[in-house]
């Protein structure tokens, strides 16, 4: 049972992260600023960084599923 309630919290992280994400594409356009990604959004008071040092990320707040969603403008 204590599993099921993480993934639901993560999945609405989740959702709360790429509602923040949008938010941001409409300001800033569709390459947002790395400083932005790594400095995050506020969730229920938890800073949640949506980048790290290298690879995939993974906040503090996630227990169970990693966060990736940094790509190389003008990629594939």
């Amino acid at each position: 049972m204590f599993d099921r309630c993480v993934f639901f919290m993560e999945d609405i992280i989740g959702l709360a992260a790429f509602k923040w994400l949008n938010e941001q594409v409409h300001i800033h356009g569709d390459v947002l600023p790395r400083r932005l990604l790594e400095q995050g959004f506020d969730f229920n008071g938890q800073r949640i960084t949506l980048v790290g040092p290298q690879g995939i990320w993974k906040p503090k707040v996630f227990e169970q599923i990693p966060i990736s969603i940094t790509t190389v403008a003008g990629g594939p």
